[in-house]
C-alpha cells in the first residue's frame, strides 16, 4: 500500500487527486502501464465496508482470471464492457475518459456520503485504474449478488414504464435482468415489514438527494430475488 492517510482517519484533500503510475518493469511482466487513482481514498472505502486488502488483491489477481459478462446479462446500453473476478466478488466496468474524470471530480462527495450512510444502496466502488496501451479506464465495484443463495430473478427498476420490459427471447436467458413492466406483470410484492420499509425508504431518499447534489439523474434499483421454495439445481 502507498503511504497516505491513516486507516480510519480523515483524508486530506490531496489524497483525492493523487495518482501513481507503474511502469512495465515495476509490474514484472508484459508491456502494460498501470495508473492507480486516489489509492488512499479507495483503500479507506474498502476498509469502511470490511474488505481486507489482501483478500481484495487475491480476488483481482486470481489465477482464474476475469470473465466478460454479456450486455444481455447486464442490460447495459452504454457499450462498455463488464468483467467479473473468478470468485464472483467484484465487477470491473470499463468507463470512458470523461466518465473517469467526472467520477474523480465527485469522489470527495461520494466518499463523504458513503461514510455517513453505511447502509447506502449505492454501488460500492473500490478502485479506479487506467491501463495502457489503449488507455482503458477500469472502475472496480462490489458484486451485490455475491451470495451463497441462488438469485432466481434480477430486476433493474427505474420507477418508469416507458420501454421498461425485456423481450420474450431475452427471458429465455436465466440470468437476464428484468425491468419494471416485468416486475408489475409478475404480480409480486416486496414484503419487508413496517420498520424495514421505513429504513429502506429513508435510505433511498438520502441516496437520491446525494445523486441530485452531484447532478446524476439516471439511476435505478437493482433487485435480486431468491425463492426459498424453488428447487435449486445441485
Amino acid at each position: 500500500a502507498r503511504e497516505g492517510a491513516v486507516q480510519g482517519g480523515e483524508l486530506n484533500a490531496a489524497e483525492f487527486v493523487k495518482s501513481y503510475k507503474f511502469a512495465p518493469e515495476e509490474l514484472g511482466h508484459g508491456k502494460f502501464k498501470f495508473k492507480d487513482y486516489a489509492p488512499a481514498v479507495f483503500r479507506e472505502l474498502r476498509h469502511l465496508f470490511g474488505v481486507d486488502d489482501n483478500h481484495y488483491l487475491r480476488s483481482i489477481k486470481a489465477e482464474e482470471g476475469l470473465s466478460e459478462i454479456s450486455t444481455e446479462e447486464t442490460g447495459s446500453k452504454s457499450g462498455q464492457k463488464f468483467l467479473i473476478t473468478g470468485d464472483g466478488r467484484y465487477f470491473m466496468k470499463t468507463v470512458t475518459k470523461s466518465e473517469s474524470k467526472f467520477f474523480r471530480k465527485i469522489l470527495p462527495q461520494y466518499y463523504q456520503h458513503m461514510r455517513e450512510s453505511k447502509n447506502t444502496l449505492l454501488c460500492r466502488f473500490f478502485g479506479l485504474h487506467r491501463i495502457k496501451p489503449g488507455r482503458m479506464q477500469l472502475l472496480i465495484m462490489s458484486n451485490i449478488f455475491d451470495t451463497d443463495r441462488i438469485i432466481h430473478e434480477r430486476y433493474d427498476l427505474k420507477g418508469s414504464t416507458l420501454g421498461r420490459a425485456v423481450t420474450e427471447q431475452e427471458k429465455k436467458n436465466p440470468t437476464v435482468i428484468l425491468k419494471d413492466l416485468d416486475f408489475l406483470s409478475s404480480h409480486n410484492r416486496l414484503v419487508v415489514g413496517t420498520e424495514r420499509k421505513q429504513t429502506l425508504l429513508a435510505q433511498m431518499q438520502a441516496d437520491t438527494r446525494f445523486l441530485e447534489t452531484i447532478g446524476v439523474m439516471d439511476y435505478s434499483l437493482l433487485l435480486g430475488v431468491h425463492w426459498r421454495d424453488r428447487q435449486d439445481p445441485p
